[in-house]
């Protein structure tokens, strides 16, 4: 039996431990719901409802700790953890309904899109207190005034990017564009919106609905940066799965209702075009983020994966000369 095997079956053990001290009776279980190279999650149907098991690599151990302390501190509208194994890089959390996107993919519900935004909206600017103690706790800095060098070191890079298929231009490109990002990063900075919690892979697929509750889920790549890149992500998410075009008027709705949460700090408008400005840069932020996995991974596989990368660079490049 190998290492993870016998991992997992530690792993498993360890859950039905704690269920039953939790005074879970297990109904069934586990079920794997997904399996992926920095993350495995297993379903247990108990006495109590459905609860979840989510085993974690290296770079994504932090993520119960983030929830742990945003449900003690401001938020209950994110997942529930009713314990955690440091040492085997594990937690349990409760059920919290029904995936966002398997919802819209029957029926897109534009008023609960726009409800999701304004809470995970909600989510940040309530987090801004707290920003410093994300920072101590371990969640990535990767705040404007850092993303300047963290981008140079990136397209340093080289065997990265060569591995996520971008080409020797590409790779140029991308490397010469580096006092553009300095400036791009002013130009938001300028704006006065605070750093925040940044959920840095926001979209309808870690969203959960139940009872009419929104629960933001799965936060594993939470740095703490400028909050608008999970607009971005959230609407670019939205256009490749729903169909969802800019010049719909659901979209501009949609950028809206994130958008007014953040009047305090700027008018519709100025906060429209500081969004412009965050929608360029997330693209790099989201590569930042996912070449995390490459610790994860055999080089065979981070070949599957690595084209989100490339994709995501190119259209950095194409969208910051606009």
């Amino acid at each position: 039996m190998n290492n993870t095997a016998d991992h997992d079956l530690t792993v498993i053990a360890w859950t039905k431990k704690q269920l039953i001290a939790l005074g879970y009776k297990i109904i069934d279980g586990p079920i794997v719901v997904r399996d992926m190279p920095w993350s495995k999650v297993s379903l247990f149907k108990t006495s109590k409802g459905s609860v979840y098991l989510k085993q974690m690599a290296a770079p994504f151990v932090i993520e119960p700790k983030i929830l742990q302390f945003m449900h003690e501190n401001f938020s209950t509208a994110v997942t529930e953890v009713i314990a955690v194994n440091d040492q085997l890089s594990c937690f349990l959390m409760k059920d919290a309904g029904q995936v966002l996107r398997d919802i819209q993919k029957q029926n897109f519900q534009t008023q609960l899109f726009y409800n999701a935004l304004k809470t995970h909206a909600q989510i940040q600017s309530a987090s801004i207190p707290f920003v410093e103690s994300f920072i101590l706790m371990g969640v990535n800095d990767w705040r404007l005034k850092k993303i300047p060098d963290l981008y140079r070191e990136f397209v340093a890079r080289e065997h990265l990017l060569e591995a996520a298929g971008l080409n020797r231009y590409e790779i140029e490109m991308l490397q010469n564009f580096s006092p553009q990002m300095q400036i791009l990063c002013n130009q938001l900075s300028a704006y006065n919106i605070p750093k925040t919690i940044e959920h840095n892979d926001f979209h309808d697929n870690n969203i959960l609905i139940q009872d009419n509750c929104i629960t933001i889920n799965d936060w594993g790549d939470a740095c703490v940066s400028h909050p608008f890149f999970s607009l971005a992500i959230a609407l670019n998410s939205a256009k490749r799965n729903h169909n969802l075009k800019k010049a719909d008027s659901r979209y501009l709705q949609a950028q809206n209702a994130y958008l007014e949460i953040w009047l305090d700090y700027g008018t519709i408008n100025e906060l429209r075009k500081a969004f412009l400005i965050a929608e360029k840069l997330s693209y790099f932020q989201f590569s930042l983020s996912f070449s995390r996995i490459e610790s994860c991974v055999s080089v065979e596989e981070f070949s599957l994966y690595s084209g989100y990368i490339a994709e995501a660079l190119r259209d950095f490049l194409h969208t910051a000369q606009e």
